[in-house]
């Protein structure tokens, strides 16, 4: 899962990778987290799963820049973190899954962390491999031409690379859609 935290004040940028980090691994969620420090630079990202945003940046609106998101990757899930209550309301504005003030970040990653899943969740096209030695791998479905299995190894081949991963063809065809997948 590719997470991103947008926010124009560094130090909070870093306590709060610091906190998912340590609640994702703690799940045994596998998590890449960045920041940025501009609207500018989150949307040169790519690929982006979750984005933590503040709303009240230096010299930009962050509900401006979600509405460019959503139309960017309307997929990512958005989890509105800030210090202005104020903002509850225009918020709604754009899709997004939660809104959190700073304050109550910590204790509410259980909450915030289950509505992250549920929402992943609504779209398959992503999935999820356990790769060699507990580490996973993010595929698009799309992206899966075929799948093969020799010697206890599943390989998984795309257009760009053949992944290795240790789960069965038939644990992995449940998850697929028949729709697609033979």
């Amino acid at each position: 899962m590719k997470i991103v935290i947008c926010d124009d004040e560094l130090e909070y940028c870093t306590k709060a990778k610091v906190v998912i980090e340590r609640y994702l691994k703690s799940r045994n969620i596998a998590g890449d987290i960045t920041y940025c420090m501009t609207g500018d630079e989150l949307l040169k990202q790519d690929n982006v799963d979750v984005i933590f945003m503040d709303i009240h940046l230096k010299n930009e609106n962050g509900i401006d820049v979600i509405k460019l998101v959503n139309k960017k990757w309307p997929r990512t899930v958005i989890v509105y973190l800030t210090n202005h209550i104020i903002y509850a309301s225009a918020v709604y504005a754009t899709k997004h899954s939660f809104f959190v003030i700073k304050d109550e970040f910590e204790e509410r990653l259980d909450e915030i962390f289950d509505k992250i899943l549920a929402d992943l969740s609504h779209y398959p096209q992503k999935l999820i491999f356990t790769n060699k030695g507990e580490e996973f791998l993010s595929l698009m479905q799309n992206d899966i031409i075929y799948i093969e299995r020799k010697d206890r190894i599943t390989y998984i081949h795309t257009q760009k690379e053949i992944y290795e991963v240790q789960e069965k063809i038939s644990d992995i065809m449940e998850r697929l859609p028949r729709l697609y997948f033979l």
